[in-house]
């Protein structure tokens, strides 16, 4: 269900959208109102090979990375805050994505097919304030 999901997501996104494609990314902060980015952040194989197929079928820029961590609970908050030790994170990070992305003027948005008992451990840390 959760792959059904995503393809909708991605399909959405993928449909008329302006995107930085392979090779073209920019060194340079990008001023354009009709610039997305997104961050998807998987755990399973079963979805990393989806979505890099995804990826490379439209031939989009995007980076793989690792954890910071082996703990859903531990690894979000450590990637969405900058952060690589986990006595960093506090509930008011500067360096929050989502803060930094409002403050450069991004909608944001944090989608995921989590329970919100699931998800109870990470959402302090997401700063909803900027979402």
């Amino acid at each position: 269900m959760s792959l059904k999901l995503l393809d909708v997501i991605l399909g959405l996104f993928f449909q008329n959208q302006k995107n930085i494609r392979l090779g073209e990314s920019p060194l340079y902060p990008i001023r354009d109102e009709n610039l997305n980015i997104v961050l998807l952040i998987g755990e399973s194989m079963k979805y990393d090979n989806f979505v890099e197929s995804k990826l490379k079928e439209q031939s989009f820029f995007y980076k793989e990375i690792y954890s910071g961590a082996i703990n859903t609970d531990v690894s979000v908050p450590l990637l969405l805050n900058s952060k690589t030790n986990p006595l960093e994170l506090n509930y008011k990070n500067e360096t929050n994505l989502f803060r930094l992305a409002k403050k450069s003027n991004f909608n944001t948005f944090f989608i995921s097919i989590q329970t919100q008992k699931s998800l109870q451990y990470i959402d302090k840390y997401l700063q909803r304030e900027y979402l």
